[in-house]
């Protein structure tokens, strides 16, 4: 889903506390909504406005991101929330822009 978007921050954590695995926060394009018709259309529909997801590189099958959360609407809050579902804090890498 996310193949083309721009990796905004890569980090490293440890699934516990012995397995190496990558995070990445990528700025996409579509804050999508639920898709729900029982929902307002605005948590419901997708919106076109730049936000930022977080993926996670599987266990399992190193490379591959199974395993993403968002929409957020600022890098900020996709930290935190990566940081809160590992459980730990993470090693940022710097990416080049």
């Amino acid at each position: 889903m996310f193949e083309n978007a721009e990796i905004s921050k890569e980090g490293i954590w440890r699934y516990n506390d012995c397995i190496e695995c990558k995070v990445r926060i990528v700025k996409w394009h579509i804050l999508y909504g639920t898709g729900d018709y029982e929902d307002a259309p605005d948590i419901a529909n997708d919106k076109e406005i730049e936000c930022y997801y977080v993926l996670q590189e599987s266990i399992q099958e190193k490379g591959k991101f199974p395993i993403y959360r968002g929409g957020f609407l600022s890098m900020q809050e996709a930290i935190e929330d990566a940081e809160k579902c590992t459980f730990q804090k993470i090693i940022w890498s710097v990416i080049a822009q």
